[in-house]
């Protein structure tokens, strides 16, 4: 399958996401599972559901054109991820946001895709194992 028709088919998957609904869910999730995030004082859980979308959005764009973000995209997200820690949230509980929030989408991605799309799982999985890997990395 050539490069510019895998691009089409990631792009038909991820338009059939809702990015608000499911950044929405993912911080939902967080703040449920996750008690620093619950106790998050409210012009931060605001902060926080915005670079949730923000993530959620890259993944997705990511997920459609095959390119992962960059540096700017990057930075942005582990100076939230600092902010956070410096505010004290603990950095396993940082760590086990992104783990939450990278599973829950990986599961909404997966049930968009459709009969005869499966050969697109295993692009996206090394796609999104390596972007997993780089919104980590500056934790």
């Amino acid at each position: 399958m050539g490069g510019a028709t895998v691009g089409v088919r990631y792009g038909s998957i991820t338009d059939r996401l809702d990015l608000d609904a499911v950044a929405q869910e993912i911080f939902d999730l967080l703040v449920a599972r996750i008690p620093a995030y619950a106790r998050l004082p409210e012009p931060i859980r605001q902060e926080v559901a915005a670079i949730t979308r923000r993530i959620v959005g890259l993944s997705i764009v990511g997920f459609a054109t095959g390119r992962l973000p960059d540096g700017d995209d990057m930075e942005m997200v582990w100076r939230s991820a600092r902010d956070r820690h410096a505010e004290g949230l603990p950095l396993e509980d940082l760590l086990r946001a992104y783990r939450l929030g990278s599973e829950l989408l990986w599961q909404r991605i997966l049930e968009a895709v459709g009969p005869g799309e499966e050969e697109v799982v295993g692009p996206f999985s090394t796609y999104y194992v390596t972007l997993v890997g780089r919104l980590t990395a500056g934790c």
